[in-house]
């Protein structure tokens, strides 16, 4: 329950995840279920695809039971089970920067989970701080190889082509699509140009 729930279902590693018609009571979420549907979260997908689908099977949802909801020919269940609520104040971890002793998986969940383009995004981005001077807001990453022996602080190295490879935890891997802190795209040469003059 509450809000920014789809960023939440992916920073979470949840594997469904679903909509719900339910009735208003005195709590937040809490009403009794009127009509539900519960789908597998797709590995790739980011918060802006898991709210898509969320609306799109809301409607459709509402389109197949409207008039059973209205002429009162539905049951209403009662909510079950354990229960986790997100308020506004509730920030991801680290507030949102991302660590490079993280593995992989996890940094992948990070920028999917906070990842709301082209939605309006209220509630937090996540950063890569790559010098002192330079940081970026990373929007999609791509694995490029398992790597489980590099242990040190420097997590950047350049490839043949001479673009930026990020090491973490367990793989290297590429920023394949950000921005700069004050949101304007750059390409990964524009990252490497930028790198190369402060490292």
């Amino acid at each position: 329950g509450g809000v920014n729930i789809p960023s939440w279902a992916i920073l979470n590693g949840e594997k469904r995840h679903g909509v719900s018609w339910h009735y208003i009571d005195e709590r937040i979420d809490t009403g009794d279920i009127l009509a539900q549907k519960i789908f597998e979260i797709p590995e790739s997908i980011t918060a802006a695809g898991l709210l898509a689908r969320c609306i799109n099977e809301g409607i459709s949802l509402f389109q197949q039971e409207c008039e059973n909801i209205l002429t009162g020919k539905i049951s209403r269940k009662k909510q079950t089970g354990s229960r986790t609520y997100y308020s506004k104040k509730d920030l991801p971890e680290n507030n949102g920067v991302v660590n490079l002793n993280w593995s992989f998986e996890k940094i992948n969940r990070f920028v999917r989970g906070l990842n709301l383009f082209p939605f309006e995004n209220k509630f937090c981005y996540p950063k890569i701080e790559l010098t002192k001077d330079i940081s970026i807001i990373p929007f999609e990453i791509e694995h490029l190889r398992s790597s489980d022996s590099y242990k040190g602080s420097d997590y950047f190295q350049f490839d043949e082509n001479n673009e930026t490879e990020v090491i973490c935890a367990d793989s290297v891997f590429r920023i394949v699509q950000m921005t700069d802190a004050n949101f304007n795209f750059i390409s990964p040469k524009e990252l490497t140009t930028r790198l190369n003059s402060k490292l």
